[in-house]
């Protein structure tokens, strides 16, 4: 006999599941392109079965995981995927769509997201530019049985599907982030809370949200970590099992969804910030749960193509010497048409008084928060930015900031109206 609920319009279904991915030891770690993380010279002898750019990761300090939660009523499903990865690039997206086709979801239903750990495995990525910026060559092995695991963790997910209702929330994050170019203040500290329940009460994990640069460990790390995104999540689960403790016994899953986090980096460093950081996350998230509400289990999805141009690297932006600036001319660029798409794609998902909007890359904490601003204004009453989700185009600024050049200046590759551009297509979608 089934103990599942009949299926209404209003009747939710909620699954999550958790997949340890993490490569082979030898597979090196993506998201930093410094000295301290190359080989020199470069490995063309293939010393290393791996690594050519970068040197080969040397241990794990903790895992790597495709995390999933799967909501579903009668009429329609979403996902959310978190990898402890660097980016997800639309190739990826591509990939587990096409692996996982049998569950038929449609492209408006799939929000997947890199966490963006600087400690996560590299070699996935055919982009010869992000190969030689931070990522190495492409490995087929390794990319398909990262493919594998994701695949086996939505499954996972799908098959754990209960009655469940949600439950959101928010807290202030006082402490945990500085911005890294010197904007004094200039970051979102709210994290945000999206809580699934079983009908008899029981826990079953959900999502985190919360704009932060994954890079505790720093460059001289050479072992796997999903950094402090790990720790945040693996917090919230010992929070959640604990309170399960007179109910059922199951696995709880959380994600980990980052937010506008281009110029926010952790204020704390090391293992020792890492473990600050997640006591911190985790008294305030306990205090949070006493003050969730419930949302509908009724939900909008869609997306929008963005046009952004020809790509293009500005040489001026990527010199931080203010007099030597003077010396490069605006027109010193290098187009990079042939590597990078000049249309992009943004998803939105409305439920209840919320919204989630994507980013296909890393936002600054201004245009974050100008986001945030439009959709409080149409009504939303807590909006969150999905960065690094369903595709990676780099940084994205005002132009202000594009113009002040910097690190995200010249990784801004689509020029100073780049943000503004999927600010307005983002502002069309709040309009629908």
């Amino acid at each position: 006999m089934s103990n599942q609920l009949p299926a209404t319009k209003n009747s939710l279904k909620v699954g999550l599941a958790s997949v340890d991915i993490t490569p082979e030891i030898g597979v090196p770690l993506a998201g930093f392109g410094g000295a301290k993380r190359r080989i020199i010279p470069v490995d063309w002898l293939g010393r290393h079965p791996y690594a050519t750019y970068f040197k080969p990761s040397v241990g794990i300090l903790d895992p790597i995981r495709a995390k999933v939660m799967l909501l579903e009523n009668s009429e329609k499903k979403c996902l959310f995927v978190s990898l402890d990865i660097v980016a997800v690039t639309a190739r990826i997206v591509e990939g587990i769509l096409q692996k996982t086709k049998n569950l038929n979801f449609s492209a408006n239903e799939v929000f997947i997201s890199a966490t963006h750990t600087h400690s996560g495995p590299g070699t996935l990525s055919r982009n010869r530019i992000w190969q030689l910026l931070a990522t190495d060559r492409f490995q087929e092995k390794i990319y398909e049985r990262f493919l594998e695991g994701i695949k086996t963790a939505v499954e996972a997910a799908h098959s754990a599907l209960v009655p469940a209702q949600l439950l959101v929330g928010s807290f202030r994050a006082d402490g945990w982030q500085r911005n890294r170019s010197q904007r004094q203040g200039q970051f979102d500290p709210e994290v945000n809370l999206l809580l699934a329940r079983s009908k008899n009460k029981r826990w079953l994990g959900g999502l985190i949200n919360l704009g932060i640069h994954a890079t505790a460990l720093g460059m001289g790390n050479l072992k796997f970590s999903a950094d402090i995104p790990g720790q945040m999540e693996q917090a919230l689960v010992e929070i959640l099992q604990a309170k399960n403790e007179n109910s059922e016994t199951s696995n709880v899953v959380t994600l980990f969804l980052n937010g506008a986090e281009g110029d926010v980096s952790p204020k704390s460093g090391g293992l020792e910030g890492m473990d600050k950081i997640r006591k911190e996350f985790a008294e305030q998230a306990a205090a949070a749960l006493h003050h969730l509400r419930p949302v509908s289990p009724v939900w909008e999805s869609g997306l929008k193509e963005v046009k952004l141009g020809k790509p293009s690297l500005c040489l001026k932006n990527c010199v931080n010497n203010r007099t030597l600036r003077w010396f490069v001319p605006k027109c010193w660029c290098i187009s990079l048409a042939g590597s990078l798409p000049q249309i992009t794609s943004i998803w939105h998902l409305r439920l209840d008084d919320l919204i989630f909007l994507t980013w296909p890359g890393e936002p600054t904490a201004a245009l974050g928060l100008e986001l945030k601003l439009r959709a409080q204004s149409v009504g939303f009453r807590q909006p969150w930015i999905l960065g690094l989700t369903n595709d990676y185009l780099a940084y994205f600024t005002t132009p202000a900031e594009y113009h002040q050049s910097g690190y995200e200046a010249c990784s801004s590759l689509y020029g100073p109206e780049g943000g503004s551009r999927i600010l307005e297509a983002h502002q069309a979608l709040l309009k629908v």
